[in-house]
């Protein structure tokens, strides 16, 4: 039994040993040996007896590298700490693949270490049983390694060309391709995919929604997640992420797609079980950084985070860190959390809570509310400034109140500066019009949802095209620029391109996305992508996507081409008729049907041609003795382009509205009058 144990012994002292040889190995190249020493005992009842030492030479080294491994001073420092990290993790899958990468060191057949090299990095990086191997490994290298556009496009043809070769020796017997250089060019890129996957972080969880959806493909969701993941550097723990799927519409969610459930309790025992508690002093002084900011018509502005320490009390007096080291005093009113989708009002709030205060109404996003006796103000990222500016007005169309119950610019006035009490990153101005407003925000979409949302609320307004806000910087003119990512089908990929470019877009990126799609990168000015959404979905056939964050300032670009057609604009004011539309249709497409309600100045359509035409859409055929039966039925509309509020903001020119109330949304000039119109262009 003594003999049995001191077998499982040595046992895995030899694996230990093995175990650091490996890491020794992926630490740096070189050639290692050692000497395994084994001791035999013989037994008797009176103890031990004829102690015999077994001694064997156990040279495992790296037959395609010559050089001898040996380690600086510093690099012994590290290399501790490297191996104390990795012992200490329970990275199971990640040992068996570094196990595969030391064992193709040792193959002195070139293709064999070749094959065990390809089979780590698979391992590392890919999901089991993962289809389209060669595609996702080299995006997922190129991604983790490059650092420029050049070198991670030079990494994926390299790990192209390593299945190419792998594929020429194990189906056709041909290896002259994989030569010592190509063994240790892939040596090297094994070595360092398995250090960086090493490295530890926060670990994420994944949750797919919408798998209730016809078409969802959440498979290809976790791969396109994965392939994100790491182009952001993610760590390898980060890499396996538990994936949750979800239905949020019917409140189900599941660990497996074939699992039969009926609740998320699913989703909350991941969350517990994968997300640590908090390490908070509840015992310190309060502090708690302001991460955003409610309103309530009876208390007025809420500061809404979470406290970081100690404990925050109903009439408890505070100190406020805010900008620039300035601190102010203030007393908690109320205190709220919330139970479910509930707000609740509580006496207290404790470290780790995540907690609403009422009673402090010039707080902001960014300040810290901190113990009266010790204020210690937390980091706070400053939020990014306005990048679009639009001019809000007072609607004057022949239309106006027919349909708003909030029609006066005291009205657009009060609930614009009331939103400004919630929504930080918008900026309101006055403007010399006292019914006009210039209204900043982070983006086309940003000011589109504060229009949608007015818009229900019963208002009726006048909204302008946006405008990007220059910068001066260095003395330099300076336009915020766009990162722009769009996954399109193959064969759209050159007319996207050369859209785009028409744009003043950069492209720095392109790879191979699912089947029959490429994943594109730009750098694009802001207002190169005003009115191009609808035109890319145009290009694409409904197929493509595209998503775009703002990226830096950057020296102004030149001019643009803005829209290339005019439009068809109402003559005067009245009903649409199908014999009007027919004519009117012969000139371009409509925007409207018959029995829709115009006035003079409004724009029905967009003409085929670079300039605007006046129209009567409201003419009807005259009636004559020699008119035959059923002629009216020959006219045939096509249906009319549905302009969403955002299409209706993309498309209109310089000299154009968007008349928004609560029922409809219309496109109109600025002067509707039609010979005043004229009158301006010509000056």
């Amino acid at each position: 039994m003594c003999e049995d144990k001191f077998e499982q012994y040595m046992k895995e002292e030899r694996r230990y040993l093995y175990e650091r040889i490996n890491l020794l190995r992926l630490f740096k190249p070189g050639n290692i040996g050692f000497r395994d020493v084994f001791f035999r005992y013989s037994f008797t009842v009176m103890g031990f007896e004829n102690m015999v030492e077994h001694c064997s030479y156990n040279q495992t080294r790296n037959f395609i590298d010559s050089r001898k491994f040996t380690l600086s001073e510093e690099e012994i420092v590290s290399c501790n700490q490297w191996l104390n990290d990795y012992c200490n993790a329970p990275y199971t899958l990640l040992k068996e693949s570094i196990d595969e990468f030391s064992w193709g060191l040792e193959q002195d057949d070139t293709p064999t270490g070749f094959e065990q090299h390809i089979t780590a990095l698979e391992m590392t990086l890919l999901p089991q049983n993962q289809t389209g191997k060669k595609q996702m490994l080299a995006n997922r290298i190129s991604a983790m390694l490059g650092n420029s556009p050049a070198e991670i496009q030079q990494l994926y043809q390299k790990v192209m060309n390593f299945y190419r070769f792998r594929s020429e020796s194990l189906h056709e017997g041909n290896d002259s391709n994989i030569t010592d250089t190509e063994l240790h060019d892939l040596e090297n890129i094994t070595r360092e995919v398995l250090k960086k996957s090493l490295a530890l972080g926060l670990k994420p969880i994944v949750v797919i929604n919408k798998i209730d959806r016809p078409g969802a493909t959440p498979e290809k969701v976790v791969d396109q997640v994965i392939e994100l993941f790491i182009e952001l550097d993610a760590t390898d723990e980060q890499l396996d992420f538990p994936v949750v799927y979800a239905s949020a519409k019917n409140g189900i969610a599941k660990m497996d797609l074939a699992d039969e459930t009926t609740d998320l309790s699913c989703l909350f025992e991941t969350i517990i079980n994968t997300i640590q508690a908090p390490d908070c002093d509840e015992e310190g002084p309060a502090q708690m950084l302001v991460s955003n900011i409610d309103y309530d018509d009876y208390v007025g502005r809420i500061a809404v985070g979470r406290v970081e320490r100690g404990i925050i009390k109903v009439g408890m007096p505070v100190a406020i860190c805010g900008k620039e080291d300035k601190i102010t005093q203030g007393r908690i009113a109320k205190v709220y959390t919330h139970v479910g989708l509930n707000k609740v009002e509580v006496e207290e709030g404790k470290a780790g809570d995540i907690i609403e205060l009422a009673g402090l109404p010039d707080i902001n996003i960014g300040d810290t509310i901190c113990d009266f006796n010790n204020p210690e103000k937390i980091p706070f990222v400053d939020i990014d400034e306005p990048t679009v500016s639009m001019t809000f007005s007072v609607n004057n169309g022949p239309f106006a109140g027919k349909e708003g119950q909030f029609i006066t610019s005291r009205h657009i006035r009060d609930r614009l500066f009331k939103e400004l009490e919630r929504n930080v990153s918008l900026r309101v101005k006055e403007t010399e019009t006292p019914d006009s407003f210039e209204v900043s925000g982070r983006g086309e979409l940003h000011l589109s949802v504060l229009i949608e949302t007015m818009r229900r609320e019963g208002f009726e307004l006048l909204v302008s095209r946006p405008k990007v806000i220059y910068k001066e910087i260095d003395g330099v003119k300076c336009e915020p620029i766009e990162l722009l990512v769009v996954n399109v089908p193959d064969d759209s990929v050159g007319t996207v391109i050369e859209k785009l470019g028409r744009r003043k877009a950069e492209m720095i990126n392109m790879e191979p996305a699912e089947t029959g799609h490429t994943k594109v990168e730009f750098k694009i000015p802001a207002r190169g992508l005003i009115g191009y959404r609808t035109e890319f979905l145009t290009d694409t056939k409904g197929e493509g996507t595209m998503n775009s964050i703002f990226d830096c300032y950057e020296p102004y670009k030149g001019e643009i081409q803005a829209r290339t057609r005019g439009v068809l604009v109402a003559f005067e004011q009245g009903t649409s008729i199908t014999y009007g539309l027919y004519n009117a249709q012969l000139r371009g497409e409509l925007f409207i049907g018959p029995g829709v309600e115009v006035y003079e100045g409004m724009i029905v359509g967009i003409n085929s041609r670079n300039e605007d035409i006046s129209i009567n859409v409201c003419k009807e055929k005259h009636l004559t003795n020699t008119r035959a039966s059923g002629s009216d039925d020959a006219l045939r509309l096509v249906p009319p382009i549905q302009l969403s509020l955002e299409k209706a903001i993309e498309f209109i020119a310089e000299d154009e509205l968007v008349e928004v109330t609560p029922k409809n949304i219309r496109l109109r000039k600025v002067i509707l009058n039609n010979k005043d119109r004229e009158k301006a262009a010509r000056r």
